[in-house]
């Protein structure tokens, strides 16, 4: 299925980090136990030369104009979705990917391969029923029209499709999304409590009126330092309501700004979304692979 002339390169992803997300127990519950909440500035230094070389090969494919991705469209609960599937092994897992404010675009087309290429089953559902934003004015337009019952919906009918579907069925489900889309992958966690890990790149942290403490799922919080739209103060605030809520958490932080992970956009920072993929390897890893075997 050609993509506005997006690529593909196998393996990206195959070195995948060997560092582990170490939690321990269940996600969100209230509990007189200290929290597992641990919020870390995360280092550069350990970048190697094959990390960054796999991220800008990552990047190149945004503006690539020869190759085709794997993935199609399907159909499912009355909506469409992309859905990439690993190209060789059965999936074992299923991660259910939100895109940014931008919508279904080629980035988050490259995400799901990109996901796909670690052997899991990538839905990636569509909150704009078709629309892609060209601009700014647009994205915000979007993302301002976006009624939360119909993104539930959305969400909902995906994690029918991903357990039950005639094409695909996982017993394990992970949600990732980025800015918009990273709030509705938490919201999706909250949603349903046998989503087993959330990963959430910059999304607003949802408001005191949203209790956390329904959320079984570990998550992942990936903010930037120097995020205009989500300052540190309210990612402290979201730590300690985490913490309230007993919540099973990692918040890292990067020296970037917001979308610093889309290599599509101009606040796109190769080395601090290198680091932070190598997280997102090694926590859902942890979270959706089979235990090996003894």
């Amino acid at each position: 299925m050609a993509i506005s002339g997006a690529a593909l390169v196998r393996g990206m992803g195959s070195g995948f980090c060997v560092w582990w997300v170490l939690f321990g127990g269940a996600g969100c519950a209230p509990s007189s136990k200290p929290a597992a909440v641990v919020t870390t500035e995360v280092s550069l230094a350990s970048l190697t030369v094959e990390d960054e070389a796999l991220e800008a090969e990552f990047a190149a494919l945004h503006t690539s104009t020869t190759a085709t991705v794997r993935g199609r469209l399907v159909s499912y609960g009355g909506r469409q979705a992309y859905l990439s599937l690993p190209k060789e092994a059965q999936p074992h897992a299923g991660v259910i990917l939100v895109h940014d404010w931008w919508g279904l675009d080629k980035n988050a087309l490259l995400w799901s391969e990109r996901l796909a290429g670690e052997g899991y089953a990538v839905l990636a559902v569509d909150l704009y029923g078709g629309r892609v934003a060209r601009n700014i004015p647009q994205a915000l337009e979007l993302q301002h029209y976006l009624k939360p019952a119909f993104a539930e919906q959305v969400i909902r009918a995906a994690l029918s499709f991903l357990r039950g579907g005639t094409e695909v069925q996982v017993s394990k489900i992970a949600t990732i999304g980025w800015s918009i889309g990273g709030e509705w992958a938490l919201r999706a966690g909250l949603m349903d409590k046998d989503i087993a890990g959330v990963v959430m790149y910059y999304g607003k942290p949802v408001g005191k009126s949203t209790p956390l403490h329904p959320l079984a799922a570990k998550l992942l919080a990936i903010f930037g330092k120097k995020d205009g739209s989500i300052p540190l103060v309210d990612v402290t605030k979201f730590q300690q309501r985490l913490e309230e809520a007993g919540c099973n958490a990692n918040i890292q932080l990067y020296d970037a700004l917001h979308g610093f992970a889309n290599p599509s956009r101009r606040n796109y920072e190769g080395k601090s979304a290198a680091a932070a993929w190598q997280q997102v390897q090694g926590f859902l890893a942890e979270i959706l692979r089979p235990a090996p075997e003894i």
